[in-house]
């Protein structure tokens, strides 16, 4: 009763005006103000100016069992995911019909080599991963849980999610017995932790590494766009923990060799932990350069986030292998940590000829795509295809470039009304959310020394839009109101 009270609250609009008040005293302008004052900003990919991030002016609301369950699963996917990397043979194996993709291949062509030649001289690993999630409304049901993707390189906006959700805060506090017409409870919005769970798990493994003074390279896109929420990870670093973060693009660094005893250094500093915020993307590659200083990176005695096997642990046949039976099983003994994974996939299928039930999932594609998704082995957004565009693609395609993709169920969520703040206007829309877990995972040999969530991210974009994130200017910056 008190769940659909709360759904109630928000289904009929808050009528909230976008006229502006000469002084700012306004909610838009406020949250506009504190935007800005806050680094909630991103350079236009248009006009190269600074701008503020677009958000949402509220808080969307999540059911509390799914924002629990989400947080629940982060230790259980960093476990999954480092014991994937125990078993070369299986991420060969699970890739090797990925052929047709130049970008996988190429990355699966260096793990073989330091496989060969028993080049892995780093004995810890480091994960920073973000578990997507979003809510599937199935027709007279609670709205479940369910997987879209496992980030496991480059999990962005860290930083400016935590600030969304302070920002959301003040809001609250400032506007909610008067525009807000006291609907929201502050108790009802969770601490969000990955402000300082990142950098904080980042400073544990260079210690880990244990060379006084070593630093963190960041790579980095050139032209970066979402330098600010990068930006905080370096700060938090220095001033919280006393460590130098620099950033480098791939083709920085590919004139950069390694020390005799297989040290990376870069500025005259030995350098512990490489995180990447870049090289997720054939994009990122336009030459030999950056796959020289990708290899020379991974062949480097410095900690990666991630190495190569943790990258590719994170792609979308990954993610669809595992969800045949047994599978997970295979990795993770816990039966309870099992049942939590296998509760979260949503219907995943292969197009690798041969394999069972191709034919059948793709005689339904032709007929009928719209409850699915086609996925190709991608990160970043804006990369899969939907509706009748499936039928159109998979038409002009080899049986050899079909096995590079999998197919996924579309998940349906529950639409909300909402207010977004784009290029400081208002707008009234019905959005979809997507939950983001982020999770941190630390080894030193066989001991693990860090397993845990930290943090969270939602994204909302309107509902008539297929794929896209922030980033991409299609969603919007958010953060859950429980219920």
């Amino acid at each position: 009763k008190s769940r659909s009270f709360e759904m109630e609250k928000f289904a009929e609009r808050l009528p909230i005006s976008a006229n502006r008040s000469p002084n700012g005293n306004d909610i838009v302008s406020s949250s506009l103000d504190y935007a800005q004052s806050h680094s909630i900003v991103m350079y236009s990919k248009q006009t190269q100016q600074l701008t503020h991030a677009p958000y949402s002016l509220l808080p969307t609301p999540i059911p509390r069992s799914a924002f629990d369950q989400a947080t629940a699963l982060g230790p259980d996917f960093n476990v999954l995911v480092d014991k994937i990397c125990q078993d070369p043979k299986f991420i060969i194996e699970s890739l090797e019909s990925t052929a047709e993709d130049p970008f996988t291949t190429e990355l699966l062509k260096i793990y073989k080599e330091m496989l060969e030649k028993n080049l892995y001289p780093q004995p810890i690993t480091f994960g920073i991963f973000r578990s997507d999630y979003m809510l599937d409304a199935v027709k007279g049901k609670e709205p479940g849980l369910k997987q879209v993707e496992l980030n496991t390189i480059a999990a962005s906006f860290s930083n400016l999610s935590t600030k969304t959700s302070e920002m959301h805060r003040y809001i609250i506090e400032r506007f909610g017995d008067t525009v807000l017409e006291n609907r929201y409870n502050l108790d009802n919005l969770p601490k969000n932790q990955s402000f300082d769970g990142l950098p904080n798990a980042m400073a544990d493994a260079v210690k880990a590494y244990g060379v006084q003074g070593a630093i963190v390279v960041m790579i980095v896109h050139p032209g970066e766009t979402n330098t600010f929420d990068q930006r905080w990870l370096e700060y938090t670093l220095f001033q919280k923990h006393g460590i130098t973060l620099v950033r480098k693009s791939l083709t920085e660094l590919a004139e950069i060799s390694l020390r005799s005893d297989g040290a990376f250094v870069v500025d005259k500093k030995e350098v512990a932990l490489i995180y990447f915020r870049a090289g997720y993307s054939p994009e990122d590659y336009p030459t030999e350069v950056e796959w020289k200083s990708r290899r020379n990176l991974e062949q480097s005695r410095a900690i990666k986030c991630p190495n190569i096997p943790y990258h590719l642990a994170g792609t979308k046949k990954i993610q669809q292998v595992l969800a045949l039976p047994g599978q997970v099983e295979r990795f993770v003994q816990d039966e309870k940590s099992v049942q939590r994974l296998r509760n979260c996939f949503t219907g995943l299928y292969s197009l690798t000829e041969g394999e069972e039930g191709v034919d059948q999932i793709l005689k339904i594609l032709e007929n009928d795509p719209t409850n699915y998704v086609l996925k190709p082995q991608r990160e970043g957004g804006g990369n899969n295809i939907y509706g009748q565009d499936i039928t159109h693609a998979l038409q002009k395609m080899n049986s050899r470039q079909k096995s590079a993709y999998i197919v996924m169920d579309r998940i349906h969520p529950p639409e909300i009304s909402g207010h977004f703040i784009r290029n400081s206007e208002l707008l009234e829309v019905k959005g979809v959310s997507e939950l983001g877990i982020y999770s941190v995972f630390l080894k030193v040999g066989e001991e693990v020394k860090l397993n845990q969530t930290a943090g969270h991210l939602l994204r909302t974009k309107v509902s008539h839009v297929d794929d896209g994130g922030v980033a991409a200017g299609v969603a919007v910056l958010d953060s859950p109101y429980l219920y």
